[in-house]
This record gives C-alpha cells, sequence and structure tokens, in this order.
C-alpha cells in the first residue's frame, strides 16, 4: 500500500473511505495506507470530533455541481481541470459516471504515482491524465494542459478546492483568466466576521494546528463577491454547510444557520457578452 503524506492522509480520513460510491475510485483508495494522518487527525478531533462532516459537506456540493454542469451538456464532451488535485479520487468518481468527460488533475506532486496505482489496477487513463505542475506557474500549466490534450475550443470546468487557503488570489485570477471555463467550482474559507460566534473558534483552532506544523505564512480567505471579482465569471450558486448538509442529509444537524460553517462552495459561469 501506498503511504500518504499527513495532508493528503488528513483528507480522505476525513471524508471516509465509503464517500465515493464508484468501483474505480473504492479500489484505488483501497490501495493507500492513511496512517500518517493520524496524528493530525487526533489533533484536529480533539477541536470538534464533527469535522468530517465539513469534508464531506464540501465534497457532496462539489460532485452535486459538476453533475449540474455536465448534465446541462449531454451532447458536448466536457473537459474538467482539477486544481491541486492530491491523491483524491474525484476525478476517478466523475469519468465513472459520465462518458463525455475527460479530467485533467493537476499538483506539484504525486501524480505519477498516482497514475501508476491505476495503472497496476489494470485501468486506462485515457480520460483521466495525471500532471505535476506547480499551480505558481501558471504559464507552465497551461502548457502542460495543451500538451497533454486539453483544448481551449471545448468546454471545461475549472475545480479549486482545498488549495484556495493557501496561495494568493493572484494564482487563480491568472489560472481563469488562462482557462476561461465555461463554469468554475471554487471552495474557499470564509472570514471570520462572516463566521457564526458559537463555531468560529473551531477554524481558528484548527488553522492554527495546520499553520503550525506546515509553517504556512498566509491563510486566504474570501467571500462571494470577492470569488465572482477574482474568476472574471457570473455567480451561479453558493453552497453554505448548512445548504449542503441539508441537501446530503436530509437535514441540519451540526449547522442550522447560513453562518455557522466556515466554507462555502461557489458555482460561476462564464459571464455573458452583452
Amino acid at each position: 500500500m501506498l503511504k500518504l503524506a499527513p495532508t493528503s492522509a488528513l483528507v480522505l480520513q476525513f471524508l471516509g473511505v465509503d464517500f465515493y460510491q464508484k468501483s474505480l475510485s473504492r479500489e484505488y483508495l483501497s490501495r493507500l495506507d492513511l496512517s500518517q494522518g493520524d496524528g493530525l487527525y487526533d489533533k484536529c478531533f480533539s477541536v470538534w470530533s464533527h469535522y468530517g462532516e465539513i469534508l464531506r459537506n464540501r465534497k457532496f456540493s462539489i460532485l452535486d455541481f459538476l453533475r449540474q454542469c455536465v448534465l446541462s451538456r449531454e451532447d458536448s464532451e466536457i473537459q474538467v481541470v482539477i486544481t491541486a488535485a492530491g491523491v483524491d479520487a474525484l476525478g476517478m468518481e466523475i469519468i465513472s459516471e459520465f462518458s463525455n468527460v475527460s479530467v485533467w488533475e493537476l499538483d506539484r506532486d504525486g501524480m505519477n504515482v498516482k497514475s501508476d496505482i491505476l495503472k497496476s489496477m489494470g485501468q486506462s487513463t485515457d480520460r483521466l491524465s495525471f500532471l505535476e505542475v506547480n499551480l505558481l506557474d501558471e504559464e507552465l500549466v497551461y502548457e502542460r494542459l495543451v500538451s497533454s490534450g486539453w483544448r481551449a475550443d471545448l468546454p471545461t470546468i475549472l475545480v479549486v478546492e482545498g488549495i484556495s487557503y493557501y496561495l494568493p488570489s493572484s494564482v487563480f485570477k491568472t489560472l481563469f483568466r488562462k482557462i476561461s471555463p465555461e463554469w468554475g467550482i471554487f471552495e474557499y474559507l470564509r472570514h471570520y466576521d462572516d463566521i457564526s460566534p458559537s463555531t468560529v473558534t473551531i477554524p481558528e483552532r484548527v488553522f492554527s494546528i495546520l499553520t503550525d506544523v506546515f509553517n504556512l505564512d498566509n491563510v486566504y480567505r474570501y467571500n462571494s463577491s470577492e470569488v465572482e471579482a477574482l474568476s472574471e465569471m457570473t455567480l451561479d450558486i453558493c453552497h453554505d454547510m448548512s445548504q449542503s448538509e441539508k441537501l446530503r442529509t436530509g437535514t441540519n444537524t451540526y449547522f442550522f444557520n447560513e453562518n455557522d460553517g466556515w466554507i462555502d462552495i461557489c458555482l460561476l459561469r462564464k459571464a455573458s457578452v452583452s
């Protein structure tokens, strides 16, 4: 089994190996050793034992938005570009569900290993490309996409998940301009002033842990207007945690009001030309 870095293992531990439903995703995840995330998991769990709900709600909304976009253009070939894809199985889940979708996963490391795991499973990667590239080098990102078969003339969904906290907005602004997607899915951490006083200490403490462990200089936060501005797209839908939880589970157990959560997930569409 492949041992993962602590952060990669942490996300999958919180998400749960049973979240994804497709056999390709599940077989791939069964080959990963998540034990490296145990220490970090315990620290975050001690802050709030239900932190996994955030990850499951987040991923549910992203999958929901992806399905909406693909189903709206069933007669088209759809391209999905996932930034900072890590070891997650999102790309595998979506190509297993839709035959007209191709996925490009980007990250600075781990992509070659991920590709090797799929090959060892006897799985074709014709519709799933793994590119090892630093998102800070926006020109190289675009060059690598083009050289690997991504086409600017086909509709693209650009997914930003779990990385907007750590890179400056200028990186995403450039990526949106270069790729010019038909749709954007952008997940972000709220400004503390936009979080309920009853829950704000949870993200404060968790991100304090992450900042210390990974020597982070900054943690970046947004609101929906700022996301709309940096993407130069039109905001279509924005799920707060109470909406995501209700859609995923049918009820609200942990997030009762729109400000109880600390992350939102936006669906953006290409602005119409007047």
